[in-house]
């Protein structure tokens, strides 16, 4: 699911000398995310700052046409009308072997969120790089959407994007990773003969306004696997914090506490649309969304020692190294079961 280390990097205006690093890829640096009953890669966004000082040849962004671009009836058949709480307004499709896609869209809002597909049945991965108006925001495997739940218009501003003014979003797709070469840049194989490759943009819409599906006749179980994720009958792991909705009140805050330091990863599902926000000691700091009863599991990681992201947050004081905090996880809008685990990162 995400890296809150630089999640928090976009909620806030950087340090000059940080200007660079703070791009909008940094903001969901690595996802996770697990569906069940979709066909499709899944894969995981990197922030590609380091990606694109490693050497990966970024293609130009061609130049702007006079009119926004069209969508296909093709494009709206991959993604739809409406995705994980947006409208779609502009999306479009590659054709098999020509790994490039690229909308152009005047904004009117800047609450927005881009969504990636690539599908291919000749390879096992296939990856893709996306630029706005020629500046790379994000890289990795597909399958995933990006844009922030919290500070969104300010985090896309951040990338020059202005409502009103045209931009060209574009996807430029490759085949799975190689690796690295002895300087360290990272390789991927050409794009396979039969990969096509998606980009949609969607307007987020407030929760009454989107049209949620129909709850199935049973939820799917919340599914974590204890063994997994340190909770072993035998010989738990003291370390690891596991919040679980009350039974009687699927709405009702759960908190814990942590100690500061290290890495953590954070862990969520839930198995009916809704809301779970994370707040510590009372300022929130992150969250996730569920628009339908796929009961995805979502992880981000967290640095809380690392000082310039946290710092940043507007109302958050940093503690001190060693200092035990409270975590809260506050719900919205959920109906069912949801669960949340946070433990140290290895």
């Amino acid at each position: 699911m995400i890296d809150l280390k630089e999640l928090l990097d976009d909620r806030s205006t950087p340090p000059p000398d940080l200007a660079q690093h703070l791009r909008l890829g940094a903001l969901r640096g690595r996802i996770t995310l697990r569906r069940r009953r979709r066909a499709g890669v899944v894969g995981t966004f990197a922030a590609v700052a380091a990606l694109l000082v490693a050497g990966y040849a970024a293609i130009p962004a061609r130049q702007a046409g006079p009119a926004d671009t069209a969508t296909s009836d093709r494009a709206l058949a991959e993604f739809g009308r409406h995705l994980d709480g947006t409208r779609i307004v502009a999306a479009a499709v590659s054709e098999p072997g020509n790994p490039t896609v690229r909308l152009r869209w005047t904004p009117t809002t800047l609450d927005i969120r881009l969504f990636v597909r690539c599908r291919t049945g000749s390879v096992s991965g296939v990856s893709a790089l996306v630029e706005v108006d020629g500046d790379g925001i994000m890289s990795g495997g597909c399958g995933h959407s990006f844009g922030a739940r919290l500070a969104n218009e300010r985090m896309w501003a951040e990338t020059g994007l202005q409502v009103g003014r045209p931009a060209v979003f574009s996807l430029h797709g490759h085949g799975e990773s190689l690796g690295q070469d002895p300087d360290g840049a990272d390789r991927f194989a050409p794009a396979p003969w039969d990969a096509v490759y998606g980009l949609a943009i969607g307007v987020r819409l407030a929760t009454e306004a989107y049209p949620m599906p129909s709850p199935p006749s049973r939820l799917w179980p919340l599914d974590l696997d204890p063994g997994e994720y340190g909770r072993q009958t035998a010989n738990p792991d003291p370390a690891v914090r596991w919040l679980h909705s009350d039974p009687a009140d699927p709405l009702r805050p759960v908190s814990t506490t942590i100690v500061w330091r290290g890495r953590y990863d954070l862990v969520m599902q839930s198995v009916t649309p809704g809301t779970l926000r994370v707040s510590v000691n009372g300022v929130e700091v992150d969250g996730a969304d569920w628009w339908d009863y796929g009961a995805a599991v979502k992880t981000w990681q967290w640095e809380p020692g690392e000082p310039r992201n946290w710092a940043r947050i507007p109302g958050f004081s940093r503690p001190q190294q060693g200092e035990t905090v409270t975590v809260t996880v506050t719900p919205e809008v959920v109906t069912g079961p949801w669960q949340a685990v946070i433990r140290p990162a290895a």
